[in-house]
């Protein structure tokens, strides 16, 4: 069933281009926009953090469609063709993309200027990483979305597109994490609230959650 959802996972990106707003108003419900909007009131900024499960290019075509300023973080892929290819699709529904290499100073700048700020939470690409528990054994997860929140208070805002159905999806965002506490555990608080919501999710959607490597130590 994992294979089988993240064919459909592929099939969706490549049918970007007929992406529009009357498609989502027939095949995606969307939840929990109060959260996002309240955290966009504040005015710190806000970061979505989500994951290998479900949709995930996905929700950020239809968080862009809405209306929402989006700047995501990805992976660079090695060919180049291949990541134009990716970042055009991004870029057409009017997301920043910004590359892992280069992502300190883009995503800070994207926070000061008010976008929603997309990471992934549940692997880790920089090197720059937490050990913590997740189904109770030790896993490496990324600290990118725990760093930004410490150092400028933005809200985090967990966030999924699932598949209900072959056809029909449902984006959820998820109540704001607490950012606040001493410093020094702020990081590894803020993880351990969004590992409790993803733990959640991959229970209730095991066959939609893509990472096919070794992941708990």
């Amino acid at each position: 069933e994992v294979f089988i959802n993240f064919s459909y996972y592929l099939v969706d990106f490549y049918k970007f281009p007929k992406l529009d707003h009357g498609f989502i108003k027939e095949y995606v419900k969307v939840s929990g926009l109060e959260s996002l909007n309240h955290c966009l009131s504040l005015k710190n900024g806000v970061i979505v953090l989500t994951a290998h499960l479900g949709n995930y290019e996905l929700a950020g075509a239809v968080t862009s469609l809405l209306g929402y300023p989006l700047s995501v973080v990805a992976l660079p892929h090695k060919d180049k063709r291949i990541n134009q290819f990716f970042d055009d699709r991004r870029e057409s529904f009017g997301m920043k993309v910004i590359p892992t290499g280069i992502a300190l100073k883009g995503c800070l700048a994207a926070l000061k200027r008010g976008d929603l700020l997309a990471l992934l939470g549940d692997r880790d690409f920089s090197g720059s990483k937490l050990k913590l528990e997740m189904f109770g054994k030790e896993a490496y997860f990324p600290r990118g979305g725990a760093f930004f929140a410490s150092k400028t208070e933005a809200c985090v805002v967990p966030a999924f597109l699932v598949r209900e159905n072959k056809n029909f999806y449902h984006l959820k965002f998820e109540k704001p994490l607490s950012v606040f506490g001493e410093h020094k555990d702020r990081e590894k608080s803020i993880m351990r609230q969004y590992i409790s919501v993803l733990e959640r999710y991959i229970k209730k959607y095991p066959q939609q959650w893509y990472l096919f490597e070794k992941y708990w130590l």
